[in-house]
């Protein structure tokens, strides 16, 4: 053991003692009135740990100390957040106007409680509607196609993740 690690285990085995209060009561006399003051020192009062919980104790301590510096890593990155399809989800190839389609994603790499948002980009001001607009990663949300065809027939349906918005997935549908 290094002479740093054995200063701190001490330190810890000193740290580990319980130390109890004891109070003193102090008369303090003043000229208009009398006054009653404790004073609280502390000391030790013979309670320390059983040796079976202190080596657990250190143990524990120890550990700690070896696994914690891995976690201040700033090598160390978090996956990118990938937002995809889900599959049985997909969005259709075509759809009809007025017709509607269960469409979901899925989010890795986010949260656990991860949220989509859903919009529809097309060349006309109508490109459809979402029921409802954010949705669990995962959860299908209803698309309805535009009442008329769109300008240029095609709709770009776009999934984007409610915590990293640069991270999306889109799929264009024919509406016919």
């Amino acid at each position: 053991m290094s002479r740093r690690s054995q200063k701190f285990v001490n330190k810890l085995s000193r740290a580990a003692e319980v130390r109890a209060e004891r109070v003193r009561t102090v008369r303090v006399r003043l000229p208009s009135q009398s006054m009653i003051m404790k004073h609280t020192s502390f000391g030790r009062a013979g309670m320390s740990l059983s040796s079976g919980r202190r080596v657990a104790l250190l143990a524990l301590i120890g550990l700690c100390w070896i696994l914690l510096p891995a976690c201040g890593n700033q090598n160390s990155t978090m996956p990118a957040i990938v937002v995809t399809f889900t599959p049985g989800f997909t969005p259709p190839a075509a759809m009809a106007t007025g017709g509607s389609a269960g469409i979901a994603a899925t989010i890795t790499n986010g949260p656990q409680n991860a949220v989509v948002n859903w919009s529809a980009t097309c060349g006309s001001t109508d490109c459809g509607s979402f029921n409802p607009t954010s949705t669990a990663s995962t959860i299908p949300t209803t698309y309805t196609a535009p009442a008329s065809v769109p300008s240029g027939g095609t709709v770009t349906v776009i999934a984007t993740s409610a915590n990293d918005a640069t991270k999306s997935v889109s799929a264009s549908i024919t509406i016919q």
